[in-house]
């Protein structure tokens, strides 16, 4: 009976255990913050170190580590530190300067990237009389269990939008939404603090009842890849129809704005998934799924950034061919030349004090070419992106710093640029022997950002991510009505700033029209130039022929080739990772025929890179009554199979897809076949019939593989929500691997009203 009752007894508390550790248990990407005591020191100083929302944080996120300081005594200064792990047991350390005056409180954030590495930071202030007035140790506990994704609210009655907590969006990665509210008064002012959350829900708040600062915040956040979802009753400039959903693309964010309250998703949405549905046809299917994968990929702005700033100057390379007229002139004179003279002269017996002295002749000559090709001091490869919107204009620049020796060196970048280090972390274990170092220092003054690199191997990338926001030095930018219809890009664009620009391209709806150079202010007709597809096999040949790459020229045998190269690699990043071009807008990207960059303090440091300047502006899809939409991105829904979004293609031999036709009643389907050039016998164009679910039999009908389908053949192939379905059936062997590049959808309608 013993037995039983001590069986009983521990059934009963393992079931207690597992209830508790589904209740309260921290989802995979969580790290749970355990506070250590703050030690105070000093008569008359109190300090609070406070670490993210709640002591809940996120691989792949920042989290903010506010460090708060009050005098009720003597003025103090001292800095704020962050000592953060950087794999391979080494760390690097990011520091704020921060002064108190007697009877004031004062305060900063440290943004720390938040890493499976991150499990212990270290904090302190330590004041310019070397005293250390408060620090604590913070230890995190990472979870390698389910995905959650951080939304925040800012709304006069958070508990209307409970709904959108706890939310299921992808069953098989167990990924949910787990909700927090801001109210009117806390909304951040350091965008830090906002880098926590993934999606802000705005719902209910007057948007001309918040302060400027926090404005700007709000729109640095989003720039940075943020989501801010607009309701209808707040006030916002944008005027969106009753019932409907605009997007606003802004940096590597997204401005969503709504026809109706969010309190009210579920008038709108309605069935069992309604939310879910609302938030992936509110930011984007792709866009959705990509914060998914960033959770799980936590260094893909390190690869990005060193692919762009990646290459060789031109004209630090060595030109072959005079080392070897060099060589063989050498040659020639310390052999035959020479003993002919000295057997001519009687002189043989200087035969070997000659030799000697044309070796070290030559010595100095091969020396004296080889300076230019050597680097005397740190130099930065950097890649900028200049967004322009609403005469404001958003840099980020990738900046990625080498020196030509181990020794420390230091830089000090523009204060008006925020400095993030893009790190690589080691997933090796710590070698034997192995000392511990600080890789990098970071501290931000009013004057500048310094930044101390130590223990530094030669030529090896430091990597950097700078952004400042200023008023545009471009004027107007880049103007015009332009329209996308069923031929390509049509209308006017206008340079209508001061500078003139080279490899000027209009990007809208998954199709891109090549202009060229444009000098200031001169105007083209885009009708004159050929409209392609981005999504498509001859993507490389596209981009090359965007960026100007002679395809048959090596990249370092010229400046202009370099440069080239470097816009190519900048285009291919641009485009594969960051940009994503909604319905209603056309993006206007070029390059500056003449720049200046002043991204370091002084001349210590040589820089070469390129600059890329875009502008969004509206877009028009109607012509004579009728609509045109390309399906682009945020317009197919995968059901079955692998699917890439940004090449339009499978690598599964079965792949179903839905495409969203919105509001658009269509009156013809157009289809453009794709054609692959590549000869590595990996891709390959779909080439057979498609294949559409008909409604009326509940299975799928096997199409005529043409260009054209009229709405009389597509009634029974749209569902009620004007969707299409489509199976693409590939005739593939299990041992085979090919990229397979499916045919481009538009359509020809009306809009409904």
């Amino acid at each position: 009976m013993s037995r039983r009752r001590c069986l009983g007894g521990l059934i009963l508390l393992l079931l207690c255990l597992f209830i508790l550790t589904a209740v309260h248990g921290k989802n995979t990407a969580l790290a749970q913050a355990v506070p250590e005591d703050t030690l105070v020191g000093g008569e008359g100083i109190k300090v609070d170190i406070v670490w993210g929302n709640n002591s809940l944080v996120r691989v792949g996120q920042d989290a903010p580590i506010t460090v708060r300081v009050t005098s009720t005594g003597a003025e103090l200064t001292g800095i704020a530190r962050a000592i953060i792990p950087a794999g391979n047991s080494d760390y690097y350390i990011i520091e704020e300067s921060l002064s108190v005056k007697a009877g004031e409180q004062r305060q900063v954030i440290i943004s720390v990237p938040v890493t499976y590495d991150t499990d212990v930071v270290d904090v302190e202030f330590q004041g310019e009389d070397g005293v250390v007035y408060g620090s604590r140790r913070i230890r995190l506990r990472a979870d390698y269990g389910n995905q959650e994704i951080y939304m925040a609210v800012v709304s006069n009655d958070a508990g209307q939008l409970a709904l959108f907590d706890r939310v299921i969006l992808n069953e098989y990665r167990e990924t949910t939404t787990r909700l927090f509210d801001f109210k009117e008064n806390t909304l951040p002012t350091d965008v830090n603090v906002l880098k926590l959350y993934d999606i802000l829900l705005w719902d209910d708040v007057k948007w001309d009842t918040i302060r400027e600062e926090q404005r700007e915040t709000l729109d640095s956040w989003v720039y940075g890849g943020g989501i801010l979802i607009v309701g209808a009753d707040s006030g916002w400039p944008q005027n969106v129809e009753k019932m409907t959903i605009r997007r606003e693309n802004w940096g590597r964010g997204l401005y969503v704005y709504c026809g109706f309250p969010l309190r009210e998703v579920l008038v709108s949405y309605p069935e069992e998934k309604g939310v879910r549905r609302f938030l992936y046809e509110a930011v984007g299917e792709s866009r959705m799924t990509a914060i998914e994968e960033n959770i799980e990929d936590t260094y893909g702005d390190y690869w990005a950034a060193s692919n762009m700033t990646s290459g060789a100057d031109a004209e630090r390379i060595p030109h072959v061919w005079q080392y070897t007229a060099v060589l063989l002139i050498y040659l020639v004179l310390l052999g035959p030349v020479l003993y002919s003279i000295l057997k001519k002269k009687q002189r043989r017996n200087l035969l070997r004090v000659s030799m000697i002295g044309i070796a070290l002749i030559f010595t100095l000559i091969i020396y004296m070419m080889g300076s230019r090709t050597r680097f005397y001091r740190p130099f930065m490869n950097y890649a900028s992106v200049r967004e322009i919107r609403s005469g404001v204009m958003v840099e980020t620049v990738y900046a990625n710093v080498f020196s030509p020796s181990n020794s420390d060196y230091t830089l000090g970048f523009q204060p008006e640029y925020d400095v993030v280090p893009l790190m690589e972390y080691d997933y090796e274990e710590e070698a034997p022997g192995h000392e511990v170092t600080c890789r990098l220092r970071i501290c931000r003054t009013e004057k500048e950002t310094q930044v101390w690199i130590r223990d530094n191997i030669p030529f090896t990338g430091n990597v950097f991510r700078l952004t400042g926001t200023e008023s545009s030095p471009y004027g107007n930018g880049f103007t015009g009505d332009v329209t996308l219809f069923e031929k390509g890009l049509e209308g006017i664009l206008r340079n209508d700033t001061d500078q003139d620009f080279e490899q000027v391209c209009v990007m809208a709806g998954g199709r891109v029209a090549l202009v060229g150079n444009m000098p200031a202010g001169t105007a083209v007709d885009l009708a004159q130039y050929k409209t392609q597809f981005m999504y498509s096999s001859q993507q490389t040949e596209l981009l090359e022929r965007m960026a100007g790459v002679d395809r048959y020229t090596v990249p370092g045998e010229s400046r202009e080739a370099s440069q080239a190269a470097r816009r190519y690699r900048m285009l291919y990043s641009y485009i594969q990772d960051q940009w994503m071009n909604e319905s209603g807008t056309a993006l206007v990207i070029g390059f500056p025929a003449t720049e200046t960059v002043a991204y370091v303090n002084g001349s210590s440091v040589e820089m070469q890179g390129t600059t890329l300047v875009t502008e969004v502006i509206s877009l028009r899809d109607t012509k004579n009554g009728l609509c045109y939409r390309s399906m682009g991105i945020e317009d197919i829904e995968i059901l079955q199979g692998n699917y890439n979004y940004k090449r339009n293609s499978t690598t599964d031999p079965l792949c179903v897809l839905c495409y969203d036709l919105g509001d658009i009643q269509a009156e013809t389907l157009m289809i453009q076949w794709p054609i692959c050039s590549d000869d590595s016998g990996y891709m390959k164009a779909y080439d057979q019939a498609m294949e559409f679910y008909n409604w009326d039999t509940s299975q799928y009908d096997r199409m005529e593989q043409k260009d054209r389908y009229s709405r009389y053949e597509l009634t029974s192939y749209l569902d009620e929500t004007n969707g299409l379905t489509v199976r693409y059936g590939l005739e593939l062997t299990p041992e085979s691997f090919y990229e397979v590049f499916l045919p481009n959808l538009s359509i020809l309608g009306r809009r409904q009203r």
